[in-house]
């Protein structure tokens, strides 16, 4: 830093000082450039007639900048070893600059909101709840997981899930969409009957009902197959053929409310689809949207 038409420079603030004493032995280019500053402002007022130092009032953004108070600075100084800067002196800095991309937030206004319910019980295919349950809540959808008696369940691959709600006191009305995932689950939950009570009702008001894998099996103990179409792992393909459903063998088949996959391999273009038709649905006031079976 020169003594003649030296820029003294801390943080945000930008000072033109006609002579900026010496710096001393900090290394600290902030701290140096304070240094100068409150040097100058101690030993060159009385040359100046009492002038306040002159400011620069262009910012580097090359915009006019606002002024802050000196309170502003006695609060900036105190984080530093040095005291005593006037607190009548006006500085100027730049101002904040406006960030390219809005701030991000979970949840925009504008996004769908709605319970959709994941029917969980003992040997659940992990991916085929968890998977789904992240993409529709990354859709802005909140998600319940209904299980049939105990406090929590393991996957078939060990991975633990804590149930929120018991299938009983989940009541239709309150949500959205149910899913049916896969597992060994399905064997145990086509024997609950408030668990077919929920699936059957969503189903009779036009909600979006997902299954895949096995989950077919607890839409065939509700007796809401018949006539419809639908896929599942191969291994039921019969279970749900003498159900009176019409078995598709596609990644993805959406007939009506009812969408349905195959395995944990097609689980990409199952939530694309869910979340699709979840947010038909919540455009429609609750009606999903007619679709094509694919």
């Amino acid at each position: 830093m020169t003594r003649t038409g030296a820029v003294v420079v801390w943080g945000p603030v930008r000072w033109t000082c006609a002579q900026a004493a010496a710096s001393g032995t900090s290394s600290h280019p902030t701290r140096r450039a304070g240094v100068a500053a409150h040097e100058y402002l101690r030993t060159h007022r009385s040359r100046r007639d009492g002038k306040e130092p002159e400011i620069d009032t262009t910012s580097k953004y090359g915009l006019p900048a606002p002024t802050v108070t000196g309170r502003w600075w006695r609060q900036r100084a105190s984080s530093y070893p040095y005291r005593g800067v006037p607190s009548n002196i006006e500085l100027q800095h730049a101002p904040s600059v406006k960030p390219i991309c809005p701030p991000m937030t979970l949840h925009s206004p504008t996004m769908p909101s709605g319970t959709f319910a994941i029917l969980v019980g003992p040997e659940y295919e992990d991916l085929e709840v968890w998977y789904p349950k992240l993409r529709v809540e990354e859709a802005g959808f909140t998600t319940v997981l209904a299980g049939i008696g105990e406090p929590s369940y393991r996957g078939k691959h060990g991975y633990p899930c804590t149930i929120d709600a018991h299938v009983r006191d989940v009541q239709p009305g309150d949500l959205v969409g149910v899913l049916a995932p896969g597992g060994w689950a399905p064997d145990k939950i086509r024997r609950d009957r408030d668990a077919l009570r929920l699936v059957r009702e969503i189903d009779v008001s036009g909600k979006i009902v997902a299954t895949i894998c096995h989950g077919p099996w607890i839409l065939i103990s509700a007796g809401i197959l018949r006539g419809r179409k639908l896929t599942s792992t191969v291994g039921i393909r019969d279970d749900v053929t003498n159900a009176g459903g019409l078995w598709t063998d596609a990644p993805v088949v959406i007939d009506r409310n009812l969408i349905s996959s195959r395995v944990p391999s097609d689980l990409p273009a199952f939530g694309s689809a869910l979340v699709a038709g979840l947010q038909g649905a919540h455009a429609g006031h609750g009606q999903p949207p007619l679709v094509m079976s694919r």
